[in-house]
């Protein structure tokens, strides 16, 4: 499946933020780099998820009883797409 322009820029600032931190991200945290609502940045990763370049992991809080944090983290696929990504863009500056 081919990525819009928008979904590779989320792909990338996640991997930025993990990159940074090295642990699964709350798309909270992805929302506010962007400048997006926490639910669009859900929705983009949710759908990121659908075609394997983000995953999902559930959190649960150690103390106290309450609901599992939802985090993302990026794929294999996500780290090679953008290797790739960056070699041809390195091509395309030097013709």
């Amino acid at each position: 499946m081919k990525l819009t322009k928008r979904q590779k820029s989320f792909i990338e600032k996640l991997l930025d933020i993990y990159l940074e931190i090295q642990e699964p991200i709350h798309y909270s945290m992805v929302a506010e780099q962007l400048n997006l609502s926490k639910y669009t940045a859900y929705d983009m990763l949710r759908l990121l998820e659908e075609k394997g370049y983000v995953e999902s992991v559930y959190e649960t809080r150690s103390e106290g009883p309450g609901r599992a944090s939802v985090l993302f983290q990026p794929t294999q696929k996500a780290k090679e797409t953008f290797k790739e990504l960056a070699r041809s863009e390195e091509h395309t500056s030097e013709l």
